[in-house]
């Protein structure tokens, strides 16, 4: 079980606003989807997100392609933060969307080394749990939240 400590969160949430503030095109007020399940990036995400004056979009992981669309467009999300293993419904949706940013995670990215590396292999390669995908054509940034 892995735990975030008020200091080590801190330092996360941190360096992630960073990289919002800094590395996109979002403004204050911009909305920030945040499509994932319980995971240790989800806390982070957030509090980066509302940080940075954005506005948090909390977006339900099992949504099917055309609900996350309606979200996305509905909210006017400018920026989208996901589990890896959706990539592939947004995908389907990319031209449908007003989203410039996205932001990709995996699940085992914020369990440290050995252990996120080892997850982050079995969900993909064994499990088979991240459904091919590409998110080539548009503006892309991957990065652990």
């Amino acid at each position: 079980m892995s735990l975030l400590h008020s200091n080590s969160i801190k330092a996360e949430v941190d360096a992630f606003a960073w990289y919002l503030q800094n590395k996109t095109n979002l403004e204050a007020g911009d909305r920030v989807a945040i499509q994932m399940p319980n995971l240790l990036q989800f806390p982070v995400a957030m509090f980066a997100v509302i940080k940075c004056g954005f506005v948090a979009v909390n977006t339900n992981p099992l949504y099917t392609p055309e609900e996350m669309k309606h979200q996305y467009k509905d909210s006017g999300a400018k920026a989208v933060s996901f589990l890896e293993n959706f990539a592939f419904n947004y995908e389907n949706i990319v031209e449908d969307t007003h989203v410039e940013t996205v932001i990709v995670t995996r699940i085992g990215d914020m369990l440290g080394g050995l252990k996120g590396t080892f997850v982050n292999t079995v969900v993909k390669h064994i499990k088979k749990m991240v459904p091919t995908y590409s998110l080539a054509s548009m503006q892309y940034h991957s990065k652990s939240t």
